[in-house]
């Protein structure tokens, strides 16, 4: 789950970025939000991301004992 985790962060900050490059027209037509949209995605990606690394963590350690 982890790497699935990291991809999907990662991918909400390229959106981000790509979105920054059109953040004049996405704000001349109310559409600014996109932007919040994309780095609220990846900031709570961060904390899922660290959810996923310690259950995988300790899935590992329930199958070796």
């Amino acid at each position: 789950m982890t790497p699935l985790a990291i991809g999907g962060t990662v991918l909400w900050l390229v959106i981000a970025g790509i979105l920054s490059l059109f953040s004049e027209d996405l704000a001349a037509t109310g559409r600014s939000w996109w932007i919040d949209c994309a780095l609220w995605g990846a900031v709570l990606g961060v904390p899922g991301t660290v959810v996923m690394v310690l259950h995988d963590r300790n899935q590992k350690r329930r199958q070796r004992d």
